[in-house]
């Protein structure tokens, strides 16, 4: 994150209107190298994707995954919401 500092703190970040494909961002944030993750994230701020965009993806991707738990699935229902409740925290 230090070598990116410029991006994440440049005040226009906040501004930024761009859209984004919910599926472009599931695909990014699903490899499991979270600085390949970063970095797929990191390029759509670059592009001039709104901050609120990728809120609503990571909503959508993690009630996506919500959505396809199991009933008795061995105590991960309690964890499995984490990603909507740190969206909305985001906000």
């Amino acid at each position: 994150m230090t070598e990116n500092i410029e991006a994440l703190a440049n005040p226009e970040f906040m501004s930024l209107a761009e859209e984004v494909s919910i599926d472009e961002v599931q695909e990014i944030i699903s490899d499991n190298d979270p600085i390949a993750n970063f970095a797929g994230v990191l390029k759509f701020i670059e592009e001039g994707t709104s901050f609120e965009a990728l809120l609503n993806a990571f909503s959508v991707i993690s009630a996506r995954r919500f959505s396809r738990l199991p009933i008795n699935n061995g105590g991960m229902l309690n964890t499995a919401p984490e990603g909507i409740r740190y969206a909305a925290a985001l906000r």
